[in-house]
C-alpha cells in the first residue's frame, strides 16, 4: 500500500506541476504590474490580486538572544542585591549556568519580537526578521 500511495503522490505531483508553474508565472506578472503601478491590489473580472506580506522571525544566535531576554531580570536582581550592600555575584552566570537548554524549546516569539520592533525600533540581538511579498488572488 505504501508503494502504491507513493506512486499516486508522484503522479499527482507531476500532473499539477504545469498548473502550479502557470499560477506562479501569473502571480509574478501581477506583482510586477502592481509594483510598476504603485498599488497593493487590482480588480479584474476573474479575480482580485493583492500583495500579501509574510514576516519571518528566526533566531540566529541563541546565546545573544538569551542574554537579551534575561537582561531585565539580571538588572533587577543585581539592583536588589546592591541595595542590601552585599557582594554582587555574576547574576547572569547564575541564571544560565546549569540550565539544560537542550531539554527545552527556547524559540523566538514572532508576535513579541514584532511588538518589540514596533515599540523600540530595533531588532533584538541574535534575531533576524525577513519580509517577502507574494500575490494572492481572491475570486470575484
Amino acid at each position: 500500500m505504501r508503494t502504491e500511495k507513493e506512486a499516486l503522490a508522484a503522479k499527482h505531483a507531476a500532473e499539477i506541476e504545469p498548473i502550479t508553474k502557470s499560477m506562479e508565472t501569473i502571480e509574478a506578472w501581477f506583482l510586477d504590474q502592481m509594483n510598476k503601478m504603485g498599488v497593493d491590489n487590482l480588480k479584474t473580472p476573474s479575480g482580485n490580486p493583492y500583495k500579501h506580506v509574510t514576516t519571518s522571525v528566526k533566531m540566529l544566535d541563541s546565546e545573544s538572544f538569551k542574554q537579551f531576554v534575561f537582561q531585565p531580570v539580571v538588572a533587577l536582581l543585581t539592583g536588589l542585591i546592591q541595595q542590601t550592600g552585599s557582594h554582587v555575584p555574576d547574576v547572569a552566570g547564575l541564571l544560565t549556568s546549569g540550565i539544560l537548554w537542550d531539554m527545552i524549546d527556547f524559540r523566538v516569539g514572532r508576535k513579541g519580537v514584532l511588538e518589540h520592533i514596533e515599540r523600540e525600533g530595533t531588532v533584538p540581538p541574535g534575531v533576524i526578521v525577513d519580509q517577502f511579498t507574494s500575490v494572492k488572488i481572491r475570486k470575484s
